[in-house]
């Protein structure tokens, strides 16, 4: 694995709700800010679904604002 770095991470937002959750978008994180917009109210969470050029990811600190 030496020798790989990281360059980014797909996120996926999901609305928590009644059902199958939903889908708010797919964005790319290049180790930055990554925005959605103004979501509506709910509860939401992100997945990370995949990284480019890397196998792993060690995160210090995260911040959600909202």
């Amino acid at each position: 694995m030496e020798g790989r770095t990281f360059r980014a991470a797909t996120l996926i937002v999901w609305k928590d709700v009644f059902g199958p959750d939903k889908s708010k978008g797919t964005r790319t994180n290049y180790c930055n800010t990554t925005s959605w917009g103004d979501l509506a109210a709910g509860n939401y969470y992100f997945e990370v679904d995949g990284f480019t050029d890397c196998c792993y990811l060690k995160v210090n600190t995260l911040t959600t604002r909202y």
